[in-house]
Protein backbone atom coordinates (compact mmCIF):
# COMPACT_ATOMS: atom_id res chain seq x y z
CA UNK A 1 0.00 0.00 0.00
CA UNK A 2 1.46 3.32 -1.14
CA UNK A 3 0.42 6.91 0.83
CA UNK A 4 2.59 9.12 0.22
CA UNK A 5 4.18 11.05 3.52
CA UNK A 6 6.01 14.05 3.94
CA UNK A 7 9.76 13.59 5.16
CA UNK A 8 8.27 14.98 8.80
CA UNK A 9 5.67 12.42 8.76
CA UNK A 10 7.52 9.88 7.36
CA UNK A 11 10.19 10.89 10.09
CA UNK A 12 6.98 9.92 13.09
CA UNK A 13 6.65 6.24 11.45
CA UNK A 14 10.07 5.44 11.18
CA UNK A 15 10.19 6.45 14.91
CA UNK A 16 7.08 4.21 15.77
CA UNK A 17 8.59 1.01 13.75
CA UNK A 18 12.03 1.65 15.04
CA UNK A 19 12.58 3.13 18.51
CA UNK A 20 8.79 1.72 19.85
CA UNK A 21 7.42 4.53 21.27
CA UNK A 22 4.56 4.29 23.07
CA UNK A 23 3.40 7.66 22.97
CA UNK A 24 4.30 10.02 20.24
CA UNK A 25 3.27 13.61 20.34
CA UNK A 26 3.16 15.09 16.72
CA UNK A 27 2.41 18.97 17.69
CA UNK A 28 3.05 22.18 16.84
CA UNK A 29 1.84 24.83 13.53
CA UNK A 30 -0.99 24.28 11.49
CA UNK A 31 -1.10 22.94 8.46
CA UNK A 32 1.48 20.24 9.23
CA UNK A 33 -0.13 17.81 7.74
CA UNK A 34 -1.40 16.27 11.23
CA UNK A 35 -4.38 14.87 10.72
CA UNK A 36 -3.25 13.40 7.11
CA UNK A 37 -0.91 11.57 8.97
CA UNK A 38 -3.05 9.93 12.03
CA UNK A 39 -5.13 9.13 8.97
CA UNK A 40 -2.52 7.33 6.93
CA UNK A 41 -1.04 5.59 9.88
CA UNK A 42 -4.19 4.04 10.70
CA UNK A 43 -4.06 2.53 6.73
CA UNK A 44 -0.85 1.43 7.00
CA UNK A 45 -0.97 -0.55 9.98
CA UNK A 46 -4.55 -2.01 9.18
CA UNK A 47 -2.68 -3.12 5.95
CA UNK A 48 0.24 -4.42 8.16
CA UNK A 49 -1.36 -6.34 11.56
CA UNK A 50 -4.59 -8.22 10.26
CA UNK A 51 -7.15 -8.19 13.03
CA UNK A 52 -5.93 -5.19 14.95
CA UNK A 53 -8.43 -2.33 16.45
CA UNK A 54 -7.92 1.07 15.37
CA UNK A 55 -9.13 4.54 17.00
CA UNK A 56 -9.32 7.76 15.41
CA UNK A 57 -10.36 9.90 18.12
CA UNK A 58 -11.78 13.49 17.61
CA UNK A 59 -13.68 15.45 20.47
CA UNK A 60 -16.60 16.12 18.66
CA UNK A 61 -18.26 14.31 16.25
CA UNK A 62 -19.09 16.89 13.45
CA UNK A 63 -15.32 17.71 12.97
CA UNK A 64 -14.38 13.77 13.11
CA UNK A 65 -16.61 13.53 10.19
CA UNK A 66 -15.96 16.45 8.42
CA UNK A 67 -12.06 15.91 8.75
CA UNK A 68 -11.92 12.45 8.04
CA UNK A 69 -14.53 11.29 5.81
CA UNK A 70 -14.85 14.26 3.46
CA UNK A 71 -12.65 16.07 1.13
CA UNK A 72 -9.58 15.88 0.09
CA UNK A 73 -7.48 12.84 1.04
CA UNK A 74 -9.99 11.91 3.76
CA UNK A 75 -10.34 8.21 4.07
CA UNK A 76 -13.06 7.66 0.89
CA UNK A 77 -10.39 9.12 -1.11
CA UNK A 78 -7.26 7.49 0.20
CA UNK A 79 -8.91 4.10 -0.04
CA UNK A 80 -10.71 4.50 -3.29
CA UNK A 81 -8.93 1.30 -4.44
CA UNK A 82 -9.57 -0.38 -1.93
CA UNK A 83 -13.46 0.36 -1.77
CA UNK A 84 -13.53 -0.25 -5.60
CA UNK A 85 -11.97 -4.21 -5.03
CA UNK A 86 -14.19 -4.97 -2.25
CA UNK A 87 -11.20 -4.94 0.22
CA UNK A 88 -12.48 -2.06 2.36
CA UNK A 89 -15.74 -0.97 3.30
CA UNK A 90 -17.06 2.25 5.23
CA UNK A 91 -19.55 2.64 7.15
CA UNK A 92 -20.69 5.96 7.65
CA UNK A 93 -23.57 5.01 9.69
CA UNK A 94 -21.52 4.06 12.36
CA UNK A 95 -18.49 5.68 11.26
CA UNK A 96 -16.47 2.00 10.94
CA UNK A 97 -13.78 1.19 8.37
CA UNK A 98 -13.84 -2.05 7.98
CA UNK A 99 -10.79 -4.59 6.13
CA UNK A 100 -11.21 -7.53 4.09
CA UNK A 101 -8.38 -9.15 6.75
CA UNK A 102 -10.30 -8.53 9.63
CA UNK A 103 -8.49 -5.05 10.59
CA UNK A 104 -11.05 -2.20 11.67
CA UNK A 105 -10.48 1.58 12.13
CA UNK A 106 -13.42 3.02 14.65
CA UNK A 107 -14.20 6.97 13.92
CA UNK A 108 -14.92 7.52 17.25
CA UNK A 109 -15.44 10.98 19.88
CA UNK A 110 -15.76 11.93 23.17
CA UNK A 111 -17.71 15.29 23.62
CA UNK A 112 -18.17 14.75 27.28
CA UNK A 113 -16.35 12.90 30.18
CA UNK A 114 -19.52 10.93 30.37
CA UNK A 115 -19.12 9.67 27.37
CA UNK A 116 -15.90 7.85 28.28
CA UNK A 117 -18.44 5.04 29.84
CA UNK A 118 -18.87 3.68 25.67
CA UNK A 119 -15.13 2.74 25.75
CA UNK A 120 -15.06 0.65 29.41
CA UNK A 121 -15.04 -2.92 27.56
CA UNK A 122 -12.96 -0.97 24.52
CA UNK A 123 -9.55 -2.79 23.49
CA UNK A 124 -7.62 -0.79 21.83
CA UNK A 125 -4.25 -1.35 19.42
CA UNK A 126 -3.60 1.71 18.16
CA UNK A 127 -5.00 5.14 20.09
CA UNK A 128 -4.56 7.97 17.73
CA UNK A 129 -5.92 11.37 19.19
CA UNK A 130 -6.53 14.92 16.24
CA UNK A 131 -6.21 17.96 18.00
CA UNK A 132 -5.34 16.29 20.80
CA UNK A 133 -5.34 19.45 23.17
CA UNK A 134 -9.24 19.68 22.96
CA UNK A 135 -9.68 16.84 24.88
CA UNK A 136 -9.23 16.47 28.72
CA UNK A 137 -6.39 15.15 30.62
CA UNK A 138 -9.05 12.71 31.95
CA UNK A 139 -10.38 11.93 28.69
CA UNK A 140 -6.45 10.97 27.55
CA UNK A 141 -5.78 8.78 30.34
CA UNK A 142 -8.86 7.03 30.50
CA UNK A 143 -8.16 6.03 26.56
CA UNK A 144 -4.80 5.41 27.43
CA UNK A 145 -5.75 2.61 29.81
CA UNK A 146 -7.77 0.76 26.92
CA UNK A 147 -4.90 0.91 25.22
CA UNK A 148 -3.59 -2.66 25.29
CA UNK A 149 -2.63 -5.79 23.20
CA UNK A 150 -5.01 -7.85 24.38
CA UNK A 151 -5.56 -11.93 21.97
CA UNK A 152 -3.95 -9.61 19.03
CA UNK A 153 -1.77 -11.95 17.12
CA UNK A 154 1.47 -9.92 16.71
CA UNK A 155 3.23 -9.92 13.20
CA UNK A 156 7.27 -10.79 14.26
CA UNK A 157 7.71 -7.16 12.40
CA UNK A 158 5.68 -5.37 14.90
CA UNK A 159 6.48 -7.20 18.06
CA UNK A 160 7.35 -4.42 20.08
CA UNK A 161 6.02 -1.59 18.13
CA UNK A 162 2.05 -2.35 19.57
CA UNK A 163 0.65 -0.90 21.38
CA UNK A 164 0.92 2.70 20.74
CA UNK A 165 -0.34 6.62 20.93
CA UNK A 166 0.14 9.38 18.09
CA UNK A 167 -1.66 12.37 19.24
CA UNK A 168 -1.61 15.26 16.65
CA UNK A 169 -2.54 18.58 17.53
CA UNK A 170 -1.59 22.18 17.87
CA UNK A 171 -0.76 24.20 21.10
CA UNK A 172 -3.69 25.81 23.27
CA UNK A 173 -6.69 24.41 24.33
CA UNK A 174 -7.81 22.21 27.84
CA UNK A 175 -5.05 19.73 28.14
CA UNK A 176 -2.29 22.32 26.74
CA UNK A 177 -0.48 22.30 30.45
CA UNK A 178 -0.89 18.74 30.02
CA UNK A 179 1.27 17.99 26.40
CA UNK A 180 3.64 20.76 27.80
CA UNK A 181 4.62 19.70 30.73
CA UNK A 182 4.22 16.09 29.90
CA UNK A 183 6.14 16.37 26.68
CA UNK A 184 7.27 19.11 25.32
CA UNK A 185 9.40 20.73 28.51
CA UNK A 186 9.91 17.33 29.89
CA UNK A 187 12.80 15.77 27.15
CA UNK A 188 14.38 17.91 24.24
CA UNK A 189 12.19 17.42 21.17
CA UNK A 190 12.91 13.93 19.03
CA UNK A 191 14.13 12.51 22.53
CA UNK A 192 13.20 9.36 24.03
CA UNK A 193 12.17 9.67 27.57
CA UNK A 194 9.50 7.73 30.19
CA UNK A 195 6.65 8.97 31.58
CA UNK A 196 6.46 8.40 35.61
CA UNK A 197 4.41 5.38 36.54
CA UNK A 198 1.70 7.36 37.76
CA UNK A 199 0.97 8.70 34.15
CA UNK A 200 1.00 5.86 32.56
CA UNK A 201 4.55 4.70 32.31
CA UNK A 202 5.07 4.59 28.61
CA UNK A 203 8.06 5.81 26.21
CA UNK A 204 7.63 8.91 25.34
CA UNK A 205 8.79 11.35 22.33
CA UNK A 206 7.94 15.06 21.08
CA UNK A 207 8.17 15.44 17.42
CA UNK A 208 7.34 19.10 16.70
CA UNK A 209 5.35 19.82 13.52
CA UNK A 210 5.63 22.69 11.22
CA UNK A 211 3.51 24.12 8.32
CA UNK A 212 6.50 24.58 5.94
CA UNK A 213 6.96 20.37 6.63
CA UNK A 214 3.92 20.58 4.21
CA UNK A 215 4.89 20.89 1.03
CA UNK A 216 1.36 20.14 -0.91
CA UNK A 217 0.08 22.96 1.12
CA UNK A 218 2.81 25.57 0.91
CA UNK A 219 3.05 24.89 -3.25
CA UNK A 220 -0.92 24.55 -3.14
CA UNK A 221 -1.66 27.42 -0.94
CA UNK A 222 1.16 29.97 -0.49
CA UNK A 223 -1.12 32.25 1.17
CA UNK A 224 -2.38 30.12 4.01
CA UNK A 225 0.57 31.40 5.91
CA UNK A 226 -0.83 35.10 5.53
CA UNK A 227 -4.11 33.57 6.58
CA UNK A 228 -3.03 32.68 10.19
CA UNK A 229 -1.12 36.07 10.20
CA UNK A 230 -4.65 37.89 9.49
CA UNK A 231 -5.98 35.92 13.12
CA UNK A 232 -5.10 39.33 14.78
CA UNK A 233 -3.99 38.15 18.21
CA UNK A 234 -0.47 37.31 18.57
CA UNK A 235 -0.22 34.81 21.12
CA UNK A 236 -3.14 32.63 18.42
CA UNK A 237 -0.38 33.81 15.57
CA UNK A 238 2.65 32.12 17.50
CA UNK A 239 0.72 28.93 18.51
CA UNK A 240 -0.76 28.16 15.06
CA UNK A 241 1.70 29.81 12.91
CA UNK A 242 4.68 29.24 14.78
CA UNK A 243 3.69 26.06 16.70
CA UNK A 244 4.92 27.93 19.30
CA UNK A 245 3.84 26.07 22.87
CA UNK A 246 5.51 28.92 25.60
CA UNK A 247 1.85 30.80 24.70
CA UNK A 248 -0.81 30.21 27.02
CA UNK A 249 -3.61 32.37 27.10
CA UNK A 250 -4.06 34.52 30.18
CA UNK A 251 -0.13 34.07 30.43
CA UNK A 252 1.48 35.77 33.58
CA UNK A 253 5.24 35.93 32.19
CA UNK A 254 4.37 35.70 27.95
CA UNK A 255 8.26 36.86 27.20
CA UNK A 256 9.74 33.46 29.20
CA UNK A 257 11.02 31.63 26.81
CA UNK A 258 13.69 28.88 26.99
CA UNK A 259 15.51 30.23 24.03
CA UNK A 260 16.26 33.52 26.29
CA UNK A 261 16.33 32.51 29.70
CA UNK A 262 17.58 28.92 30.31
CA UNK A 263 20.71 28.12 30.10
CA UNK A 264 23.18 24.91 30.41
CA UNK A 265 23.98 24.17 33.97
CA UNK A 266 27.45 25.62 34.74
CA UNK A 267 30.48 26.52 37.71
CA UNK A 268 29.63 29.72 39.71
CA UNK A 269 32.39 32.59 39.72
CA UNK A 270 34.08 32.22 42.75
CA UNK A 271 33.52 36.30 42.96
CA UNK A 272 29.23 35.68 42.66
CA UNK A 273 27.90 35.41 45.93
CA UNK A 274 25.14 32.32 46.26
CA UNK A 275 22.05 32.71 48.21
CA UNK A 276 18.82 30.91 49.00
CA UNK A 277 15.16 31.78 49.32
CA UNK A 278 12.34 29.77 50.57
CA UNK A 279 8.41 29.33 50.70
CA UNK A 280 7.59 26.63 53.00
CA UNK A 281 5.30 23.89 52.48
CA UNK A 282 3.41 20.79 54.39
CA UNK A 283 0.31 19.58 52.65
CA UNK A 284 1.14 22.02 49.97
CA UNK A 285 4.36 21.30 48.30
CA UNK A 286 7.65 23.97 49.22
CA UNK A 287 10.03 25.10 47.59
CA UNK A 288 13.76 26.26 47.62
CA UNK A 289 15.87 28.17 45.09
CA UNK A 290 19.28 28.78 44.81
CA UNK A 291 20.67 31.66 43.28
CA UNK A 292 23.53 34.09 42.49
CA UNK A 293 23.76 38.05 40.92
CA UNK A 294 25.85 38.61 38.58
CA UNK A 295 29.08 41.06 38.91
CA UNK A 296 29.64 41.87 35.83
CA UNK A 297 32.74 39.67 35.67
CA UNK A 298 32.44 36.52 33.62
CA UNK A 299 34.45 33.41 32.99
CA UNK A 300 32.24 31.86 30.14
CA UNK A 301 32.76 32.78 26.77
CA UNK A 302 29.17 32.04 26.04
CA UNK A 303 27.14 33.73 28.52
CA UNK A 304 28.36 37.01 29.93
CA UNK A 305 25.30 38.56 32.35
CA UNK A 306 25.28 42.47 33.05
CA UNK A 307 25.65 43.35 36.51
CA UNK A 308 23.34 43.23 38.90
CA UNK A 309 21.72 39.92 36.45
CA UNK A 310 19.65 37.02 38.52
CA UNK A 311 20.35 33.49 38.01
CA UNK A 312 18.29 30.87 39.53
CA UNK A 313 21.26 28.03 39.42
CA UNK A 314 19.27 25.43 41.69
CA UNK A 315 16.15 24.05 42.92
CA UNK A 316 14.68 21.92 45.77
CA UNK A 317 10.79 21.33 45.07
CA UNK A 318 9.15 19.71 47.84
CA UNK A 319 6.36 17.89 46.23
CA UNK A 320 5.08 13.87 45.76
CA UNK A 321 5.28 14.39 41.96
CA UNK A 322 1.82 15.56 41.52
CA UNK A 323 1.89 18.71 43.00
CA UNK A 324 0.93 17.95 46.82
CA UNK A 325 3.15 18.31 49.86
CA UNK A 326 5.64 15.87 51.11
CA UNK A 327 4.24 16.51 55.19
CA UNK A 328 7.98 16.66 55.39
CA UNK A 329 9.92 17.64 58.72
CA UNK A 330 11.69 20.81 58.90
CA UNK A 331 15.04 18.67 59.92
CA UNK A 332 14.49 16.60 56.53
CA UNK A 333 14.08 19.54 54.29
CA UNK A 334 17.45 21.44 55.75
CA UNK A 335 19.05 18.20 55.56
CA UNK A 336 18.41 18.30 51.96
CA UNK A 337 19.44 22.08 51.62
CA UNK A 338 22.23 21.02 52.98
CA UNK A 339 23.15 18.01 50.87
CA UNK A 340 22.54 20.04 47.51
CA UNK A 341 24.87 22.73 48.76
CA UNK A 342 27.71 20.63 49.95
CA UNK A 343 27.44 18.23 46.53
CA UNK A 344 28.01 21.60 44.20
CA UNK A 345 30.47 23.06 46.80
CA UNK A 346 28.72 25.93 47.16
CA UNK A 347 28.91 28.79 50.04
CA UNK A 348 25.61 29.75 50.61
CA UNK A 349 23.94 33.32 52.47
CA UNK A 350 21.11 33.34 53.88
CA UNK A 351 18.11 34.83 51.47
CA UNK A 352 14.22 35.89 51.52
CA UNK A 353 11.58 33.62 52.86
CA UNK A 354 8.04 33.75 53.58
CA UNK A 355 7.46 35.47 56.69
CA UNK A 356 5.27 33.15 57.60
CA UNK A 357 8.00 31.02 59.29
CA UNK A 358 8.90 33.60 62.18
CA UNK A 359 5.48 32.98 63.41
CA UNK A 360 5.66 31.58 66.50
CA UNK A 361 2.48 29.30 67.89
CA UNK A 362 2.39 26.73 70.74
CA UNK A 363 6.59 26.02 70.34
CA UNK A 364 9.18 27.55 68.77
CA UNK A 365 8.54 28.93 64.82
CA UNK A 366 9.77 26.75 61.87
CA UNK A 367 12.82 29.86 61.08
CA UNK A 368 13.89 28.97 64.39
CA UNK A 369 13.79 25.25 64.09
CA UNK A 370 15.91 25.65 60.66
CA UNK A 371 18.33 28.04 62.66
CA UNK A 372 18.90 24.94 65.04
CA UNK A 373 19.98 22.73 61.89
CA UNK A 374 22.37 25.76 60.94
CA UNK A 375 20.17 27.06 57.94
CA UNK A 376 18.96 30.59 57.95
CA UNK A 377 17.09 33.04 55.98
CA UNK A 378 16.16 36.96 55.64
CA UNK A 379 12.95 38.50 55.84
CA UNK A 380 11.04 38.64 52.14
CA UNK A 381 9.35 42.13 50.77
CA UNK A 382 5.33 41.33 51.75
CA UNK A 383 4.57 45.04 51.71
CA UNK A 384 1.07 46.50 50.09
CA UNK A 385 1.61 46.54 46.37
CA UNK A 386 4.48 43.78 46.77
CA UNK A 387 2.97 41.14 44.52
CA UNK A 388 1.85 43.38 41.63
CA UNK A 389 5.65 45.22 41.75
CA UNK A 390 6.85 41.98 41.49
CA UNK A 391 5.53 40.45 38.73
CA UNK A 392 5.68 43.63 36.59
CA UNK A 393 9.77 43.68 37.63
CA UNK A 394 10.28 39.94 36.25
CA UNK A 395 8.78 40.77 33.35
CA UNK A 396 11.00 43.39 33.15
CA UNK A 397 13.78 41.19 33.71
CA UNK A 398 12.79 38.86 31.25
CA UNK A 399 12.31 41.33 28.80
CA UNK A 400 15.86 42.92 29.39
CA UNK A 401 17.29 39.62 28.69
CA UNK A 402 15.54 39.41 24.69
CA UNK A 403 17.59 42.69 24.03
CA UNK A 404 20.84 41.33 22.12
CA UNK A 405 23.37 42.73 23.27
CA UNK A 406 21.94 42.70 26.94
CA UNK A 407 21.85 46.32 28.30
CA UNK A 408 20.26 46.16 31.68
CA UNK A 409 20.11 43.39 34.54
CA UNK A 410 18.18 40.52 33.45
CA UNK A 411 17.15 36.59 34.95
CA UNK A 412 18.07 33.55 33.68
CA UNK A 413 17.63 30.15 34.91
CA UNK A 414 20.32 27.37 35.15
CA UNK A 415 18.26 23.81 32.72
CA UNK A 416 19.18 21.89 36.00
CA UNK A 417 15.76 23.73 37.16
CA UNK A 418 12.55 21.66 35.75
CA UNK A 419 10.15 22.62 37.63
CA UNK A 420 10.88 26.37 38.11
CA UNK A 421 10.96 26.23 33.99
CA UNK A 422 7.74 24.43 33.50
CA UNK A 423 5.72 26.60 36.26
CA UNK A 424 6.94 29.51 34.61
CA UNK A 425 6.01 28.90 31.25
CA UNK A 426 2.20 27.78 32.66
CA UNK A 427 1.80 30.66 35.15
CA UNK A 428 -1.47 32.04 34.26
CA UNK A 429 -2.54 35.88 35.85
CA UNK A 430 -5.31 36.94 37.84
CA UNK A 431 -8.36 36.73 35.80
CA UNK A 432 -10.03 40.02 37.12
CA UNK A 433 -6.80 42.39 36.70
CA UNK A 434 -4.02 40.27 35.23
CA UNK A 435 -1.81 42.39 37.15
CA UNK A 436 -1.18 39.13 39.87
CA UNK A 437 -0.82 36.02 39.74
CA UNK A 438 -3.35 33.61 40.19
CA UNK A 439 -3.25 31.89 43.62
CA UNK A 440 -5.90 28.71 43.70
CA UNK A 441 -5.72 27.17 40.46
CA UNK A 442 -1.61 26.54 39.97
CA UNK A 443 1.37 25.45 41.17
CA UNK A 444 2.61 29.02 42.60
CA UNK A 445 4.89 27.49 45.41
CA UNK A 446 8.14 28.46 43.65
CA UNK A 447 7.08 31.52 41.58
CA UNK A 448 6.19 33.28 45.54
CA UNK A 449 9.81 32.26 46.23
CA UNK A 450 11.33 33.92 42.73
CA UNK A 451 9.17 36.74 43.65
CA UNK A 452 11.18 37.26 47.16
CA UNK A 453 14.51 37.11 45.77
CA UNK A 454 13.05 39.89 42.77
CA UNK A 455 12.02 42.23 45.72
CA UNK A 456 14.44 41.46 48.11
CA UNK A 457 15.79 45.05 49.57
CA UNK A 458 19.25 44.51 48.78
CA UNK A 459 18.58 44.43 45.01
CA UNK A 460 18.40 48.05 44.61
CA UNK A 461 20.25 47.89 41.50
CA UNK A 462 17.02 46.03 39.59
CA UNK A 463 14.34 48.61 40.97
CA UNK A 464 17.22 51.36 39.48
CA UNK A 465 17.58 49.26 36.19
CA UNK A 466 14.20 49.14 35.63
CA UNK A 467 13.62 52.68 35.67
CA UNK A 468 12.47 54.42 32.30
CA UNK A 469 11.96 51.14 30.71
Amino acid sequence: MKIPLHKRQNEVLTVLLKQHIGELLFGGAAGGGKSYLLRALACIFAVQCPGISIYLFRRKVKDLRATHLRGAMSFPIMLREFINDGLVNINKSNNIIEWENDSVITLAHVQHEGDLDDYLSAEIHIGLFDEATTFTPTMLRFIRSRVRLGSLEVPDHLRGVLPFIVYGTNPRGPSHHYFKSGWVDAAYPKTEFRAIRADGGMTRMFIPAFLQDNPSLTKNDPGYANRLYGLGDEDKVKAYLEGDWTVVEGAALPKFSRKYHVIEERNIPKSWEIKRAYDYGYSAPYSVLFYTIATGESEYNDFNPVKDSIIIIGEIYGDDGKEEGLKEEVSITCDKIKLTETENSWGVLAGPADNSINDIGQGPSIAGLMKEEGIEWTLSDKSPGSRVNGLALCRQLLKNATVIPQEKPAMFIFDSCPRLIGHLSDLQTDDKTGEDVATSSQPDHDWDVLRYIILDKSKKVITVGVKGS
